[in-house]
């Protein structure tokens, strides 16, 4: 089915990310907050005896923290935010309009 449609994309700069991967880059990062707390809980209730418990109940202050890192490291790393690399997209530089 794609030989079919193939023609329809080839005026689409390749260099461009495509709709679906900007949506997708936004939604990954949306979606980590709730699985690292679907993570604390899962640990806070295996272990009730240890400071699992504690971390369930700082969860924000936690994904902030492991957030900061991750991204900080991509940025660092990669030039791209975790997302971003996820999906191969890069940032590149704005060109300025001059005043002439």
């Amino acid at each position: 089915m794609g030989d079919f449609s193939a023609h329809l994309n080839q005026w689409l700069d390749q260099d461009q990310p495509t709709l679906f991967e900007l949506i997708a880059q936004r939604e990954l990062g949306q979606i980590l907050r709730p699985a690292f707390e679907h993570f604390l809980k899962v640990l806070a209730a295996s272990r009730p005896d240890s400071s699992w418990p504690w971390a369930w109940r700082h969860t924000n202050e936690l994904f902030l923290a492991v957030e900061l890192l991750l991204q900080q490291y991509y940025i660092k790393h990669f030039g791209a935010s975790f997302a971003e690399n996820f999906y191969s997209l890069r940032r590149c530089p704005r060109s300025s309009v001059s005043d002439t």
